[in-house]
């Protein structure tokens, strides 16, 4: 089909073409039949295209907003009661525009009108051409599909009320959303309360490039959540450079596509057996859900895990400090992680071992003098346990606490009194840098 498309638009001198894709319920397309055929899988695109009011122009007949429109009046309308008395009335359409009689008995009589237009044609083209007997008119009607594909506008009030195409795209695309939510609603037989057997079960694949595109932040959490209970029964496929579309939680649905000058395009697919043997994952989906923060890492070139936001703000401003940055670590393509506790480190590290995501991982050791038999070995526990599963032997840990090594005899009590303690830089100790040091070494 896009070579045809490529050879037709050549042929026509780069001209603006409106394709209209065959109805493949009614082809033989690859040989099946069309039984076949109509039982695949219905396919939508949303592109991420400039101007998306192309998407719901009632002049494109065949865009992913028409098509789902299309397909809510087979999928919903057809479970309507009434919904015979829109097909009766298509029918009488169809009857009085064009001569029913010789195939139903009981058809409407076909408009006079019609006929004597037919008549008046013929005498005209006789004049022309004696041999020609019959002039037969046939009006071309569209059943509730067509219709729904082609002939529905909508006008959103949000203060003013006017036509879609002329709200924002943000707005336009929401609208598609909302379909798409609408046949989420009708596939769990919310939508209209019917018997379920009678719900048609051709399965859906939503494919979108860039969900995130004119989206309010806020909403966008919102939409990954609708196209996460789509993908509970439909296949969804999109591409994204947004951390709020990702869950590291659902990490075994997701490819890291990357392009270098050597290798190409890569795509890089979750190794699951790096989850072996984890047997409490399921207590990191509220982390990761609650902070898309962590999400990043999937877009990261080289990340650091450390423990707690204040060790991420003790290495930002050391590192500025020794002129390695002026403001975020991104500057030197480093991404800190923040795993929100020790004992979640090694989930995330997991993650990043799954992914072949360079990392290193820094955390306190938490070994104190005095410390009781039990809690050392609790304590040596958990460090054996991140320590076993960092590869490549990427990890530094502060000799005891971060408190420790900057010289501070209390906890850090919050961000906020870390951020004041460290941004003035004389606090900050050559044993806290020569840790960071070699923190970006191993890097």
């Amino acid at each position: 089909m896009q070579q045809y498309r490529k050879a037709l638009t050549k042929f026509l001198g780069d001209k603006e073409v409106e394709y209209d894709e065959p109805d493949l319920s009614s082809t033989h397309a690859l040989g099946l039949s069309s039984y076949v055929i109509a039982s695949l899988p219905k396919y939508y695109l949303l592109k991420a295209i400039t101007d998306y009011s192309d998407e719901i122009d009632k002049r494109s007949t065949n865009t992913t907003f028409r098509k789902l429109m299309a397909d809510l009046s087979d999928r919903i309308l057809k479970l309507d009661p009434d919904y015979q008395k829109i097909e009766n009335a298509l029918s009488t359409i169809e009857e009085l525009l064009n001569d029913k009689k010789a195939q139903n008995a009981d058809a409407e009589s076909r408009l006079p009108s019609i006929g004597k237009i037919e008549e008046r044609i013929k005498q005209l083209i006789v004049r022309l051409m004696p041999s020609v007997e019959k002039v037969s008119l046939k009006v071309l009607t569209e059943d509730v599909k067509s219709i729904f594909s082609k002939g529905v506008e909508l006008t959103i009030d949000d203060g003013i009320e006017t036509d879609v195409l002329l709200k924002g795209h943000g707005l336009q695309r929401c609208i598609v959303f909302a379909l798409i939510q609408t046949l989420i609603l009708n596939e769990r037989n919310e939508l209209i309360n019917t018997d379920p057997s009678k719900i048609e079960d051709n399965p859906i694949i939503l494919a979108i490039e860039e969900p995130e595109l004119y989206i309010h932040p806020q909403l966008g959490k919102l939409f990954y959540d609708v196209l996460n209970e789509f993908s509970k029964k439909q296949q969804v496929i999109y591409t994204t450079h947004s951390p709020r579309f990702i869950d590291v939680y659902e990490s075994e649905n997701i490819a890291l596509v990357s392009k270098t000058k050597v290798d190409g395009t890569k795509v890089k697919n979750c190794d699951t057996t790096a989850f072996n043997g984890l047997t409490d994952r399921k207590i990191f989906q509220g982390l990761t859900q609650l902070n898309s923060d962590v999400n990043e890492l999937f877009f990261a070139k080289n990340v650091i895990v450390t423990e707690g936001p204040e060790d991420k703000i003790a290495i930002i401003e050391t590192c500025k400090k020794l002129n390695k940055i002026k403001i975020r670590v991104e500057e030197i393509d480093v991404t800190i992680v923040v795993a929100n506790g020790k004992g979640n480190i090694p989930f995330f590290v997991r993650v990043l071992n799954a992914f072949d995501i360079n990392y290193v991982v820094l955390h306190d050791t938490d070994l104190i003098s005095g410390m009781t038999v039990d809690a050392e070995n609790k304590t040596r526990e958990d460090n054996k346990r991140i320590s076993d599963i960092v590869k490549g032997g990427k990890l530094v840990t502060y000799p005891i606490k971060l408190e420790e090594t900057a010289g501070v005899s209390q906890h850090f009590k919050d961000q906020y009194y870390t951020l004041a303690y460290f941004t003035n830089h004389s606090n900050i100790n050559s044993d806290l840098e020569r840790i960071i040091e070699d923190l970006f070494k191993k890097i």
